[in-house]
């Protein structure tokens, strides 16, 4: 689907709320394309392909994503809101009740923002992929489940991070390619489970926070950064 430069479009399922109309694009490696644009998609369940909505020839800001479920999952491929810094960056949310929220192929804001939470119940997983916001910030807030993942990282490029889950310890995949490269701030909290970030070359160069509750609890960091403020 191509919408035409500076077009928006929008997607609604199950619009009464009632947890029974999903959005699902039945070939992954098809592409809706909205030229600095935005793309806004709802439903209960949500299964997609690749969004892009980077400006064309630089003259015009990448459009945002939004993609939110009344009562279930996220699944999605390759986003991508701003390839190069030649036009303005789009913001990508993703927002589940009652699900998880996966990421499967690169997201790409390089400048924006990338938002992702679930509510109710359900985790975050990109721990296969990577999230490259560039200076743009990288905001994920899940419930998760007690003694289960809250949050699995893969690899993300941000200008500042921060990783909550009230629910569910914070975990990090340990390829090489998957690290975290963070410019500012960046915190963790993982309540009352473990958070372990322990790719080596992991390079958090501003000030860092990790916080656990309760007893039994493990925080542990391998970070490549020469200076690193806990």
């Amino acid at each position: 689907l191509n919408t035409g430069s500076g077009n928006s479009v929008t997607f609604t399922a199950d619009s009464d709320s009632n947890g029974t109309g999903n959005f699902t694009m039945l070939d992954l490696g098809d592409t809706i394309r909205a030229e600095g644009g935005s793309v806004t998609i709802s439903g209960a369940n949500i299964t997609i392909g690749n969004i892009n909505t980077t400006g064309l020839d630089g003259s015009r800001t990448g459009g945002n994503i939004t993609i939110s479920t009344t009562r279930g999952n996220i699944g999605v491929e390759r986003l991508t809101t701003r390839l190069n810094t030649n036009t303005g960056a789009g913001n990508i949310s993703l927002a589940a009740m009652d699900g998880n929220v996966v990421l499967n192929d690169a997201v790409t804001t390089n400048g924006g923002n990338f938002t992702a939470t679930t509510t109710t119940s359900g985790y975050f997983d990109s721990r296969s992929t990577a999230i490259n916001a560039g200076s743009g910030s990288v905001t994920i807030s899940t419930v998760g489940s007690s003694g289960g993942i809250g949050a699995d990282l893969g690899g993300i490029t941000a200008g500042s991070l921060a990783v909550t889950t009230s629910g569910g310890r914070i975990d990090q995949s340990t390829s090489n390619a998957r690290y975290l490269d963070i410019a500012g701030t960046a915190s963790f909290d993982a309540g009352g489970n473990d958070i372990v970030l322990s790719n080596a070359p992991n390079n958090l160069r501003g000030s860092v926070a990790l916080t656990t509750t309760g007893t039994g609890n493990n925080a542990l960091l391998n970070n490549s950064a020469a200076t690193t403020t806990l």
